[in-house]
């Protein structure tokens, strides 16, 4: 299990899916409260 080439590049990847995690619940947050106030 030699994986370190592959883990240079983890990081990259952790960071763009908690980019999109948080802009997915943003916009999960915004259309309950926009659902909400209707």
């Amino acid at each position: 299990m030699s994986d370190k080439k592959h883990d240079q590049e983890d990081p990259v990847k952790r960071y763009i899916g908690i980019f999109l995690f948080l802009a997915g619940f943003l916009m999960l947050g915004f259309a309950i409260n926009g659902f909400l106030n209707s």
